[in-house]
């Protein structure tokens, strides 16, 4: 596919795509990470899923429908965009595409409707460990440690918490000897903990 479209680059915290906004082109993650991200109408953030390279930014457009949520690079990122006539007629044309497509938006839906089993109960700290789980299986860090910049707040509009209670979710993992924390970092130190304190292995 990447014959087809035109790359761009973007800076940490560059904008990809603005929530409401109306585009004729798919996005997809080359290198680098991207966060999602809803406001609602009184203003408030939430943060919905941090995107892996080979994921779709915002599938909407295939629907010929306003993006869902913001794009934001958390990293340095490289994203290819594919017109959507284009990305339709390819997916005509290769059903492995079009099978693809179809996986990726199911993807989607599949992880929305995880986060809300996983977040809808237990304490801040179980659903940290939810959270960095999921975090770290899709980004496969040698060393433990997660490769975006990641706030208290991130967390807490991730898991639909206050700021105060994810900083003694988080200070009771790093007593655990779980998690290390640096400026806007983390690193996991036991998987194995972590899912302990989980209960169980997030899908």
């Amino acid at each position: 596919m990447s014959e087809h479209g035109s790359p761009k680059l973007f800076a940490p915290g560059e904008t990809i795509i603005h929530q409401g906004a109306w585009t004729q082109r798919f996005c997809v993650v080359v290198h680098g990470y991207v966060k999602r991200e809803s406001s609602t109408a009184d203003g408030h953030r939430q943060l919905l899923d941090i995107l892996a390279p080979g994921e779709p930014v915002e599938a909407s457009v295939l629907l010929a429908k306003p993006a869902q949520a913001r794009a934001t690079a958390a990293t340095h990122t490289q994203c290819l965009f594919v017109g959507r006539d284009r990305i339709n007629a390819l997916s005509e044309a290769n059903h492995d595409l079009s099978l693809a497509l179809l996986w990726a938006m199911s993807e989607t839906v599949r992880r929305a409707d995880s986060f809300r089993s996983w977040f809808s109960e237990g304490d801040v700290t179980t659903k940290l460990a939810h959270l960095l789980i999921h975090l770290h299986e899709r980004a496969a860090p040698r060393d433990g440690l997660l490769p975006y910049p990641l706030t208290q707040s991130d967390l807490a509009s991730f898991i639909g918490s206050r700021e105060r209670r994810v900083h003694a979710g988080l200070r009771t993992l790093v007593e655990r000897g779980v998690i290390a924390l640096g400026y806007r970092r983390i690193r996991i130190l036991s998987l194995q903990a972590l899912r302990r304190q989980a209960g169980y292995d997030p899908i």
